[in-house]
């Protein structure tokens, strides 16, 4: 089965463009639509080793290597090794158009849409238990969507 190579994340402010870069091994996320204020600017680029697809997205250095061992769960890894990182996602799509009036439409966005549910557990269902640099969060207080 082939990794999943691209998805969108619309969190509370902003659609990313979400790529796996297989040429260097990294995941990558590009802003590319925003709705009010933001820290992040349009257009910037966060990536890093792993993403961790949380209550928001979370970019991360897996610890080990060498003399240690790896770990790819972000909630065992030191908050040191955390990179950069989103406001929490409203839901998870494989259309731009659909992330982006999401954003852009609708109003009163929350915390793991239900509105969007069935389209962000397809996108964590396709990401699944080993990608290369996705790893969706499991521990409870930092899951996408409890109890799903």
């Amino acid at each position: 089965m082939t990794a999943l190579k691209e998805f969108y994340a619309v969190t509370a402010t902003s659609v990313y463009h979400v790529e796996y870069d297989e040429k260097n091994i990294q995941a990558r996320a590009t802003k590319i639509a925003l709705r009010g204020k933001s820290k992040i600017k349009l257009g910037k680029v966060l990536s890093g080793p792993m993403l961790a697809i949380a209550k928001w997205l979370q970019f991360y250095i897996p610890e080990g290597g060498g003399l240690t061992s790896y770990e790819r769960k972000v909630e065992r890894v030191s908050t040191r090794y955390w990179l950069g990182n989103t406001s929490f996602v409203i839901a998870l799509f494989f259309n731009e158009v659909e992330a982006k009036d999401c954003l852009l439409v609708y109003d009163n966005l929350l915390p793991c849409d239900p509105r969007w549910l069935d389209s962000t557990k397809k996108i964590i269902e396709a990401i699944g238990q080993e990608h290369p640099v996705f790893e969706v969060c499991e521990y409870e207080d930092m899951k996408l969507c409890r109890g799903g």
